[in-house]
């Protein structure tokens, strides 16, 4: 890999220091959003100026129809500039329609929103409304979206539904949709897939039962897929996934499970190498006890080569790389230094546990104030 220089990491520029308890923090750009009010309301604040660039409350129309924001997953463009939320739409003003009318279920969907001023670019339905009477009602009224997945050209969402209701012709109880990031067209939707982060045109994917509900360790394999279309490059069966990087390797199963390159190559994990964190890369750690204990990463790329930093003083704390390349360990002080992959120090310490990184600002999770509610911090890199 190239070198790296070092990073200047500046005084925190922005932290939730008395906003009370905040949701589903992202950068987006040169700005950050998070959750308000139970995620029901979702606040953009530009890291500039410091300056709310606009909030979007609970029940404020999006649109003509009345289509409100709704505490779901949120998500930002590779780029910064799109919002992903969810929005939700009665169809009837109240529980129940007016008399002669049939009740029906809410609709929920994907909106986009600018970054930049908060207007709606696109909405899109993903559970539509239906007759509650309807023999698909039972599947819709439990289905939910579980993750957004976003780069800068497509999104891709996962779907299951909660309550194990019988999927209509065409859906199945856990799936992915790919849609236009410009648009909001969809344009495939495979059962079965739960994307887990979208790097770009290819994806890793975890392979579910498509009959069953997604939950923690239910993936049956592991695949690659175009991401612009959906279909499979390759897949491993029999492979729960432990971690992955967006655009290295992708470490499966339990104790003593595989490294699978994008190539779909299977590589045994590093002797003793135990801990791993995804991200970029795919980070594999280990320790060693003498005078003073130490750290030795491990780092797998897209083409499953192994990096190996050899020995130094340990920081410490499980890996996680950012799309630049750099690691960041963190300490038992709680602190985060950023090293490469040769395991030189190229940071000095930041306070907390880094969540992302972009070409100008670190998000840090530093966390739980005396009322225990998380915090965050905005760092600038120059």
């Amino acid at each position: 890999m190239p070198e790296l220089p070092r990073l200047h990491v500046g005084s925190a520029s922005w932290t939730t220091a008395g906003l009370g308890e905040v949701w589903r923090v992202v950068l987006a750009g040169d700005a950050i959003a998070y959750g308000r009010d139970n995620g029901r309301t979702v606040v953009v604040t530009d890291l500039a100026s410091g300056g709310e660039r606009w909030r979007i409350e609970e029940k404020t129309p999006l649109n003509a129809d009345g289509a409100s924001v709704i505490d779901g997953p949120l998500a930002a463009s590779a780029d910064g500039e799109v919002l992903l939320a969810e929005y939700f739409l009665t169809r009837c003003p109240t529980s129940l329609c007016a008399p002669g009318e049939v009740s029906v279920s809410d609709e929920r969907g994907l909106v986009a929103l600018s970054a930049d001023d908060g207007s709606v670019l696109w909405t899109t339905p993903l559970r539509p409304s239906v007759a509650v009477d309807d023999p698909a009602a039972g599947y819709y009224s439990s289905l939910w979206l579980e993750r957004i997945a976003v780069d800068d050209a497509t999104v891709v969402v996962t779907l299951t539904n909660k309550n194990g209701a019988p999927p209509p012709a065409g859906r199945a109880t856990t799936e992915s949709q790919g849609l236009d990031l410009a648009t909001g067209e969809v344009r495939w939707t495979v059962p079965g897939l739960a994307l887990p982060e979208l790097p770009g045109a290819a994806a890793w994917v975890e392979h579910v039962d498509p009959d069953e509900q997604m939950v923690p360790g239910s993936a049956v394999g592991v695949s690659r897929i175009d991401a612009r279309t959906g279909t499979s490059l390759w897949r491993a069966e029999d492979l729960a996934v432990a971690e992955s990087a967006l655009g290295g390797a992708y470490l499966a199963g339990a104790a003593g499970g595989k490294i699978v390159t994008t190539l779909g190559d299977e590589l045994e994990p590093p002797e003793g190498f135990g801990s791993c964190g995804g991200g970029a890369l795919l980070v594999c750690q280990g320790f060693r006890s003498g005078n003073e204990r130490e750290t030795r990463l491990l780092t797998v790329d897209a083409d499953g080569d192994v990096t190996d930093s050899g020995w130094f003083p340990d920081i410490g704390g499980v890996p996680e790389s950012t799309p630049a390349g750099y690691v960041w360990l963190e300490g038992d002080d709680d602190a985060s230094v950023a090293v490469d992959v040769h395991g030189n120090v190229l940071s000095t310490p930041v306070a907390g546990h880094v969540v992302s990184m972009s070409a100008r600002h670190l998000l840090v999770r530093t966390g739980r104030d005396a009322d225990l509610v998380q915090q965050y911090a905005v760092h600038p890199l120059d």
